[in-house]
């Protein structure tokens, strides 16, 4: 009982970033997601600031089902650390898993304020953003079916002058023969998020997608990257 009770005393050291992504790497390859969970609680109670910890329990949660508490940790990761984009991109995970599609598009916008530029990764993700509509949605497999001559939308010359880059996120609704019928941001800054760009992503045109040999209604999400000193039609 005295050894127990000394155990229990001892401060519980945190391992460093390395030793510690290495252990969650190593929990990960093996789907030991409570071992995981085990790690990353151990950590946060050394250092109850982790941000990263929090993160990979929200994984190791997530991992599990168990959503509520995922969304928590997750929560907690972020208000620790703005900035730790894996945490919004789990978050999202929990929001999809959840059929909480407003979620899904807050944590995006929440993203890109925090970083830009990582919101380009987060909607590619296919689970979360079969969330941010209805059935049929466009696999992502599909995003080379634009016609090349629609080109890239140019860089908004006010954004510019102000030196302000990031990435733009639009949500599109498409008639069956492949003509867009309407467009909505769902992140990106406001500056480049311009009624110009709006326009221009309503003019995209796509080939139609068959469904049981029948043209359908879709709807596709379009990514628009924009950085200073690049050509404005690389894609990152």
């Amino acid at each position: 009982m005295i050894l127990a009770a000394l155990i229990l005393q001892t401060p519980q050291t945190a391992l460093g970033p390395k030793d510690f992504q290495a252990k969650c790497a190593e929990f990960s390859k093996a789907k030991d997601w409570k071992g995981l969970e085990g790690l990353a609680r151990t950590q946060i109670a050394a250092n109850p600031k982790d941000a990263p910890a929090e993160t990979a329990l929200g994984f190791a949660l997530l991992a599990q089902d168990r959503t509520a508490d995922a969304r928590a940790a997750c929560e907690q990761a972020i208000a620790l650390n703005p900035r730790e984009v894996t945490a919004y991109l789990y978050l999202g995970f929990v929001c999809a898993q959840s059929g909480d599609r407003d979620g899904v598009i807050k944590t995006g916008q929440r993203l890109s304020g925090a970083d830009p530029f990582a919101i380009k990764g987060y909607y590619q993700v296919p689970a979360l953003a079969a969330a941010t509509g209805t059935d049929p949605k466009e696999d992502f497999s599909n995003d080379a079916k634009d016609l090349p001559s629609q080109g890239w939308p140019d860089y908004p010359e006010s954004a510019r002058g102000m030196k302000i880059q990031g990435t733009v996120v639009y949500n599109l609704h498409v008639r069956p023969d492949g003509v867009t019928t309407a467009a909505e941001v769902l992140a990106g800054p406001p500056q480049l998020a311009t009624l110009s760009l709006l326009d221009f992503a309503k003019r995209t045109r796509f080939e139609p997608l068959m469904k049981d040999g029948h043209p359908v209604a879709f709807h596709t999400t379009r990514i628009y990257t924009f950085r200073l000193g690049a050509p404005p039609d690389s894609r990152f």
